[in-house]
């Protein structure tokens, strides 16, 4: 049987990527990534309410959750590199370098570590295997496709990777969205909420302490500002 790690944010695209794996037949653990500590751990991705959610849907589903901590090199990967990017002027994406540096470096690398086979995530893509190499393309639902936030990924990564919602037609994720196990009205209510709450504090921040004049500052606030969890 093949084994698959389910990198889960908490959101319901991941677990619905989770639902579908575990129908396919794999044997699968969830994990979450840890990404901050301190007091910016509540406000931002994969924080402790994220983190108890995607455990949540994990024993719906009958898996184990783990929450592998990758601090250090999500501030060194993706935060400094965003700031310095910014300090210049560029306009930089740091989904992108999360995806490039944790979710398909660090991630499959503790997926070699534990002895699985694969990494599976929510995003909206689709992998394709021809003449002994694979193709990153985009989703079904091209309304939806998120291929292009996926352009780093390696041969190796991609032979190891699982994007179980690239394959899905709209009419079919949408009724997935509603299944039982993804608590779906208390989780949008509770991360609309999250980030309402998150937008204000951000702004209060801008105000009070006048980070405008401030480019290392600012930067931070947009780089944790914009790593939230998609519903």
């Amino acid at each position: 049987m093949k084994k698959a790690i389910i990198a889960m944010s908490g959101g319901v695209d991941s677990s619905v990527a989770a639902h579908l794996t575990i129908e396919k037949g794999y044997q699968c653990i969830g994990a979450t990534m840890k990404l901050f500590t301190g007091r910016e751990e509540d406000s931002t991705c994969c924080s402790l309410s994220d983190i108890k959610d995607a455990k949540a849907v994990a024993h719906r589903l009958g898996m184990e959750h783990f929450v592998f901590n990758f601090t250090d090199d999500f501030d060194e990967k993706v935060i400094k590199k965003f700031i310095n990017a910014y300090e210049i002027g560029a306009t930089p994406n740091p989904c992108i370098e999360c995806n490039r540096y944790l979710k398909f470096e660090k991630l499959i690398r503790r997926m070699e570590e534990l002895e699985y086979d694969y990494v599976v995530t929510g995003h909206y893509a689709r992998i394709e295997e021809r003449d002994g190499r694979f193709l990153l393309k985009k989703a079904v639902d091209e309304t939806k496709d998120q291929s292009y936030v996926l352009y780093s990924m390696t041969q190796k990564q991609l032979a190891h990777t699982l994007f179980p919602l690239g394959e899905l037609t709209k009419e079919k994720l949408d009724i997935l969205r509603q299944a039982d196990f993804i608590f779906r009205d208390e989780m949008a209510k509770a991360k609309l909420d999250r980030k309402a709450q998150q937008f204000f504090a951000v702004m209060t921040n801008v105000k009070s302490v006048g980070v405008r004049n401030n480019a290392r500052t600012f930067g931070y606030v947009i780089a944790i500002f914009l790593f939230q969890p998609l519903l």
